[in-house]
C-alpha cells in the first residue's frame, strides 16, 4: 500500500511539475519575424527591390523609402520598382508596420549601377 502511495505521489509530482515546463502558445509569440530585402538592377536605370517577411502576424503594412532614386510602383507592397540607377547606387529601406513592439521592423538593400 505504501509503495502505491509513493508511486502515485511521484506521478502526481511529475504531472504538476511537467506541466510547468511544457511550452505554451505564448512562448512562440516572442520570437521575432525576419525581414529580408533584396535588390537587382533592371533595364536601363531601374532597380527592383523585393522583401520577404516571415511572420504569422496579420495586417502588416509596408512602407518603402529610397535614397538615390524614385519609387515608380509598388509602394505599400512587398516589391517596388525604382528609377534613378544612373551611375549611382540606390538603397531601399522597408519599414514593416504591425510587427511586435520588441522586434526589428526595418531592412534595407543597395543596388549598384
Amino acid at each position: 500500500m505504501l509503495q502505491r502511495v509513493a508511486v502515485s505521489l511521484v506521478m502526481l509530482a511529475a504531472i504538476i511539475f511537467g506541466l510547468q515546463f511544457l511550452p505554451s502558445a505564448a512562448d512562440g509569440a516572442d520570437k521575432c519575424p525576419s525581414i529580408t530585402v533584396t535588390g537587382v538592377a533592371g533595364e536601363g536605370t531601374n532597380a527592383l527591390f523585393s522583401a520577404h517577411v516571415t511572420s504569422l502576424v496579420e495586417n502588416l503594412t509596408y512602407n518603402w523609402s529610397v535614397s538615390g532614386g524614385t519609387i515608380e510602383a509598388g509602394q505599400g507592397s512587398l516589391q517596388i520598382n525604382v528609377a534613378g540607377l544612373a551611375g549611382e547606387s540606390v538603397t531601399a529601406t522597408l519599414e514593416v508596420g504591425g510587427m511586435p513592439a520588441s522586434c526589428p521592423d526595418t531592412a534595407s538593400a543597395t543596388v549598384e549601377p
